[in-house]
């Protein structure tokens, strides 16, 4: 039986992510875990750390250059940082690298690029919190070609340096953007992701590789196996650190490490810093640089223009096709529309395809290679609309989309970010339009502060949702819930409406008073008492003086019981007239006739 326990069987179905194990197999998988047994290391060559060395163009560079690349890129940095590189011809790559970068267009390095390469080229491990779409990937890619290309370990077949990623879309990604450097350097490079048949990739990993791109559970599948060893890796790099947590791979992740040498190489690459990610941090690396590229704190891309419409549920399809219309008239126009559930991407996919657009769909329950050939067509085309789940929200990188459009709003802001983050790639423009209904109001809070962070206008609707009293603890992520309406009207006075049933349990809660809180006899005594004033049913008891609407009711006291009888007596009764009543009522009020004499016999 095999390390998930799943055996040879077909019955295994991965999910959305591609190899998310553990909400099934429940206490069992964590236990299969536990039990897996790691060989010892075997001994290898001492690992060659340091390919860098500082050209003059960066010597020479005067400090105050350095401080306004990090102040216009607001960048910050923790521990070892050597000045950044600026162009491509400031650093000594390889000859090889040098002419793929040309043939594929990159002017000059990114800003997450420019510092993380000198660092890495150093030999430091290197922790990098940077937005989606910054250039990431060759960040930590090129240093790790160039590393295994300097390593003296003769033994071949094994990998020297292994990315791990949360999911399969993101490993295949991170293995397209680096096929042309890894063909230019003579490295093989293999992905391993779950989903897949697993002979291939064997196969693959017999020949022998250099590069390993892998999620956790496939990669563990193989190395309980003893398909593939990892003693022999000195490189390590974490992409996308903060998803892999979420998504609940940090048990497999510190086993996996396990199985690496201490002495190694590690760089960490992720969208946020929260405690988690540190912990992992702080437990597997040592004197490590950081470098925080904009915010720690989530945040999205500035050059994202962001649209959120505030309506309801029933209006969503409506609103999509108007802006399907107005966007899909140019020729070459790439949307991708986001929705919550498998079941809602195939509705939609059929609604658009009934208006004639050209349309693709992808989710979790599609198999691996109608997956690739969606995603294939999707960067082929130029005019195209791409319709998924999450499943697209990481590691999808087209540099042409122009649009992302969130029919659903996502159940957390941090999915949000990587939604929009789809378009806008490698320093471009792009627009994210999303629909914002009631049932989202819990991240109203979170979506302004995230919008006001990203100089974007704010839809007053969606301030009015994030103000409203329906959803207490407005600094929290998510709301308590339904806590009672309080409306303030213009006079500061509170128009809470309070039912009986709460104005008997504030009067048992509060104090006895013998006045005001004998709710009996205050009950009988408000309709016959002297001293009491009417009560307008409009209007508040202010200082004596009762209020409608801002005016003044002057005060009258109410007569009592007997009084209005006395008044009703000495009432006259009106004239009889023949026109008043009826004659046969009119015989009823006649005094009777006296009696007459008996009659005859």
């Amino acid at each position: 039986m095999s390390y998930y326990g799943r055996g040879n069987n077909n019955n295994y179905r991965s999910s959305n992510y591609g190899n998310r194990q553990g909400a099934s197999n429940g206490n069992n998988f964590l236990d299969n875990l536990d039990s897996f047994d790691i060989a010892p290391l075997r001994p290898g060559q001492p690992i060659i750390k340091n390919f860098y060395s500082e050209t003059s163009l960066i010597a020479n560079r005067g400090q105050q250059v350095t401080d306004q690349f990090y102040l216009q890129n607001e960048m910050a940095i923790q521990g070892f940082a050597p000045k950044p590189i600026l162009a491509f011809d400031e650093v000594q790559f390889p000859a090889s690298i040098q002419h793929v970068m040309q043939r594929l267009g990159y002017v000059r390095p990114t800003a997450i690029q420019s510092q993380a390469w000198p660092i890495l080229l150093h030999g430091n491990d290197l922790v990098g919190i940077a937005q989606t779409g910054s250039g990431k990937t060759l960040s930590f890619l090129l240093p790790a070609l160039i590393h295994a290309n300097g390593q003296t370990d003769n033994r071949s077949g094994d990998p020297l340096v292994l990315i791990l990623a949360p999911t399969r879309e993101l490993a295949q990604q991170i293995q397209v953007v680096g096929a042309d450097f890894c063909a230019a350097t003579r490295m093989r490079s293999t992905c391993v992701y779950g989903g897949a048949p697993k002979p291939p990739q064997q196969r693959e990993i017999k020949y022998g590789l250099e590069i390993c791109i892998a999620t956790p559970g496939r990669l563990l599948d193989f190395v309980r196996e003893k398909t593939i060893n990892l003693d022999r890796v000195t490189f390590l790099v974490l992409d996308e650190a903060d998803r892999m947590l979420d998504m609940g791979f940090e048990p497999q992740i510190r086993k996996i490490i396990k199985c690496i040498r201490s002495d190694r190489q590690t760089a960490m690459f992720s969208a946020t810093w929260p405690k988690e990610v540190q912990k992992l941090a702080s437990d597997f690396m040592t004197n490590a640089s950081h470098i925080t590229l904009g915010k720690a704190i989530l945040n999205a891309n500035q050059n994202i223009h962001q649209i959120v419409d505030v309506c309801e549920e029933r209006e969503k399809e409506q609103k999509l096709i108007k802006v399907l219309a107005a966007v899909m008239r140019d020729q070459d126009c790439k949307v991708i529309i986001f929705a919550q559930t498998k079941k809602r991407v195939d509705d939609i996919f059929y609604t658009i395809k009934r208006l004639g657009y050209p349309v693709l769909s992808i989710h979790g329950n599609k198999r691996q290679n109608e997956r690739d050939r969606v995603l294939q067509e999707f960067r082929s085309r130029p005019r195209i609309i791409l319709i998924a789940t999450d499943v697209a929200a990481r590691g999808l990188d087209v540099e042409d989309v122009r649009i992302v459009i969130n029919l659903d709003y996502p159940a957390q802001t941090e999915d949000y970010v990587h939604r929009i983050g789809r378009t806008a790639r490698s320093g471009t423009k792009g627009t994210a339009y999303t629909f914002f209904t009631r049932e989202n109001a819990r991240q109203a809070h979170d979506l302004i502060q995230l919008l006001k962070d990203s100089n974007q206008d704010v839809n007053e609707k969606l301030h009015s949702m994030s103000k409203a009293k329906f959803f207490a603890n407005r600094n929290s992520t998510y709301g308590k819930g339904f806590t009672g309406r309080i409306d303030i009207n213009h006079n500061g006075l509170d128009n809470t409406r309070h039912t009986r049933f709460s104005e008997k349990r504030s009067r048992s809660r509060s104090p006895v008073n013998s006045t005001q809180n004998d709710t009996t006899q205050n009950f009988k005594r408000s309709r016959f008492d002297n001293n009491v004033a009417p009560r307008h049913p409009y209007s508040q008891q202010i200082n004596g003086k009762s209020q409608v609407n801002g005016g003044t009711i002057p005060s009258q006291p109410t007569p009592s019981f007997n009084t209005l009888y006395n008044q009703i007596k000495t009432i006259p009764p009106p004239p009889m007239s023949s026109t008043m009543y009826s004659q046969a009522y009119q015989m009823y009020t006649q005094p009777p006739l006296p009696p007459g004499p008996p009659p005859s016999s």
